[in-house]
């Protein structure tokens, strides 16, 4: 049995990646739910995730991110409504930036970003690919960005869709990437990947 859209909303509020400590948010789409049917091509009604959409989010959840990639790439190959494919594209955002494959994660995450709403937890997983892989600048636009939009979540806290997670600690979270991130420019590490300039305090 097939589990519906609306219980994966939120997946993995604080996946941990390990050189930085910077926290990876995975979620699935989150676009309000105005209607819980996804159209795709041809005119397919969509109500439920594809179940390999899924069992990539669940490898993913559990820390094997080439299982996932694995999972998802078959994904694309399917006629994936758009939410599906907005989660499909996040999951590889997040596991090509576990496998240290950056150029190759920030591909899928510029996608997501580019074709979904604006949606503070993608901005958030493309910055940590960009820090992760030496583009500090870039990391921290996407940080401020993410951060403007939970502040607007905030101001329209009767506006949130349920299950949404709590702007004011999404926000601690963002705003403690971002330390992170200005930490690193400080010291003048642009375009140094993590894990190549020494061990992480």
């Amino acid at each position: 049995m097939s589990t519906p859209r609306r219980c994966l909303r939120r997946f993995v509020p604080a996946l941990i990646v390990a050189a930085l400590a910077a926290t990876t948010t995975f979620a699935g789409p989150a676009q309000s739910d105005k209607s819980k049917w996804s159209k795709g091509s041809k005119d397919v009604i969509w109500l439920e995730h594809a179940e390999v959409v899924l069992a990539a989010a669940t490898a993913l959840d559990q820390g094997d991110a080439v299982k996932a990639i694995e999972l998802s790439k078959a994904a694309l190959d399917l006629n994936l409504g758009p939410l599906d494919q907005e989660m499909t594209f996040n999951t590889l955002c997040v596991a090509h930036t576990f496998t240290r494959e950056f150029k190759t994660a920030i591909k899928y995450c510029d996608r997501l970003v580019e074709m979904a709403e604006p949606n503070w937890t993608y901005l958030n997983n493309r910055a940590n690919a960009y820090l992760q892989s030496g583009r500090i600048a870039d990391a921290i636009d996407d940080y401020q960005a993410a951060l403007r939009l939970v502040k607007t979540i905030n101001a329209n806290a009767e506006e949130r869709a349920l299950g949404e997670p709590d702007p004011i600690k999404v926000a601690l979270i963002l705003q403690r990437n971002l330390d992170l991130a200005r930490g690193r420019q400080a010291a003048g590490l642009e375009g140094v990947p993590v894990g190549a300039d020494g061990p992480q305090s």
